[in-house]
């Protein structure tokens, strides 16, 4: 139970850092 639930948890950091390096990227993409 509790592994399942780490997993969970670190697939959603992942999935939230993700997120965030694509906004940069598209941001440097869109002004360069």
């Amino acid at each position: 139970m509790v592994t399942a639930f780490y997993g969970l948890f670190e697939g959603m950091i992942q999935a939230f850092v993700f997120s965030i390096l694509a906004v940069a990227y598209i941001n440097v993409a869109v002004e360069s």
